[in-house]
């Protein structure tokens, strides 16, 4: 058996949707994820810039965040605006999904399967599909970079932030700029993010350790993404195995996901989920001199 690692995308959590046929879909968070249940009455009024400049219109909803992400400097409290807007809309994404099971889903069978090959997993998703499917099966796990106690098990890796990520207290917050929803803090050289409880999912951060989509990864120098670079390049020495699910090789993670490939030992192999891989996925992986073997959604890795 391989020891391996995993790097799952947005067609991770998708597949997760599918196999629950469940009305929500995870590209449309300013439409409220195509959900009918979900709104964000309780705290738009506090991001105006948000509201005013990105609701309400029926246009693509990562090219209309590309769009403004790319007007506003970072740091701003407009970009500090959207990766708020973003902590809160997933959050009520994620607690939708918490009313299904996941023990039943066949990553979570597989994962239970193989747990004692599964090195560490990537996610660049901000939801908690993949931590919940390791809880599911009773898989320990950690969230490297952030205050949860470190295990000997399963190392989650998660380098664009989360939804349960905020700035740890205790800290001045600083840099900070004032906005009508109070005061909000960016790129804090935190040793370690905070990992909040989920009665607190839906306030207002002080820093939403969050990279936007379509944003090339502007944390990846701070002192608690370093631990996660750091934590795959220890483990990636004895890696058999790297799965890709569901990651369409965006051109804005390419360079993080070239990091995850050109760390894997000669030996190891790639495994892509996906009907067509993307060919400079494949290319790069072929430049590197690692084998690779599609597989299709309804499918597993072995």
């Amino acid at each position: 058996m391989k020891k391996f690692a995993l790097l799952v995308g947005n067609g991770f959590t998708l597949d997760f949707i599918d196999s629950h046929k469940i009305n929500i879909h995870s590209s449309f968070p300013l439409k409220s994820f195509n959900n009918l249940e979900i709104n964000y009455q309780h705290f738009i009024d506090n991001l105006p810039h948000i509201q005013n400049e990105l609701l309400g219109k029926d246009l693509d909803d990562y090219k209309m965040i590309e769009s403004y992400a790319s007007k506003y400097k970072t740091g701003s409290i407009q970009e500090g605006q959207l990766r708020n807007f973003l902590a809160l809309s997933y959050s009520h994404f994620q607690l939708k999904l918490d009313n299904y099971k996941f023990a039943e889903w066949k990553w979570a069978k597989w994962l239970q399967q193989n747990k004692d090959y599964l090195s560490c997993a990537v996610s660049f998703n901000y939801d908690l599909v993949l931590e919940r499917a390791l809880r599911s099966v009773n898989i320990s796990y950690s969230r490297t970079g952030s205050n949860e106690p470190p295990r000997n098990d399963v190392s989650v890796l998660k380098p664009h932030g989360s939804i349960d990520f905020d700035f740890p207290s205790g800290l001045l917050p600083s840099p900070y700029l004032f906005g009508k929803g109070g005061y909000h803090t960016h790129l804090n050289n935190a040793g370690a993010v905070k990992i909040l409880p989920k009665w607190e999912w839906l306030l207002l951060r002080t820093e939403a350790d969050i990279i936007p989509p379509s944003v090339h990864n502007y944390q990846k120098k701070l002192r608690w993404v370093q631990t996660i670079f750091n934590t795959y390049e220890s483990k990636s020495k004895q890696l058999e195995a790297l799965i890709i699910i569901g990651s369409s090789y965006w051109y804005v993670d390419r360079p993080e996901i070239d990091f995850f490939l050109q760390k894997l030992p000669k030996k190891a192999k790639v495994y892509i989920m996906h009907p067509k891989p993307s060919e400079p996925l494949t290319n790069k992986i072929e430049s590197l001199g690692l084998s690779w073997e599609k597989f299709n959604f309804d499918e597993l890795p072995w």
